[in-house]
């Protein structure tokens, strides 16, 4: 038996219990029913792709078909006539590419968060759309996923940065410390321990003056 590599289309996406894909492999499936179409798994024994009705895959199969697995999402196709089983690749108009506006909010997001801009420039993109991306710089390691909101998550060698819609919070942590920027901080904890180490309760108080205070019953110091 050989086997090739094929555009499919799903005609049935995953279900909770079963993450195989129904796909119509183009064009040689073309009369075949949509329910009549095979089920096949991700190539990858630990990996899965759930997609979606009209999704094109990439699938690799052999020559007759009774065996198969999906490889992965195709980059986008276009028609090339009025039949849709027939496909040109796309152009660079829609080649994948994030957009301008998640490029410069990105970058507008990095310099606030880190002092400059997040170039993506030697990268490996796992993942985007018009409204984030995922991606690992190859360099560093790093693994960054950003928002057109102005979110950004950054897990860097020497620790972690936040930013969540342009600065209406923020959060680093590192070697050095902790540091949390936000309108509101609340800590819900039944035991929470200030300092090094902390033997005494923190006296609280209700009111303007000390007469009021007293121990607090889950804070030490």
């Amino acid at each position: 038996m050989s086997y090739g590599i094929y555009l499919g289309m799903i005609t049935k996406d995953a279900a909770e219990n079963d993450t195989r894909l129904r796909v119509r492999i183009l064009p040689h499936m073309e009369d075949i029913k949509d329910e009549d179409c095979p089920y096949w798994p991700f190539f990858f024994k630990d990996q899965a792709i759930t997609g979606k009705v009209g999704d094109l895959v990439w699938a690799i199969a052999g020559d007759s078909f009774d065996i198969g697995y999906i490889l992965g999402f195709a980059n986008y196709f276009v028609p090339d006539t009025e039949d849709f089983i027939t496909y040109k690749t796309a152009n660079t108009e829609i080649s994948l590419s994030p957009s301008a506006e998640l490029r410069k909010n990105i970058k507008a997001a990095s310099v606030d968060l880190m002092g400059q801009e997040l170039d993506l420039i030697n990268v490996k993109v796992v993942f985007w759309n018009d409204n984030a991306i995922h991606f690992i710089d190859r360099a560093s390691g790093a693994f960054y996923m950003a928002f057109n909101c102005g979110t950004i998550y950054a897990f860097m060698p020497d620790g972690l940065k936040m930013t969540v819609q342009g600065g209406a919070a923020k959060m680093s942590l590192n070697a050095e410390g902790c540091g949390i920027k936000t309108q509101e901080t609340k800590i819900q904890s039944q035991k929470i321990g200030l300092g090094l180490n902390p033997a005494a309760s923190v006296l609280v108080t209700t009111g303007e003056s000390g007469e009021e205070a007293s121990t607090s019953a889950y804070v030490k110091a």
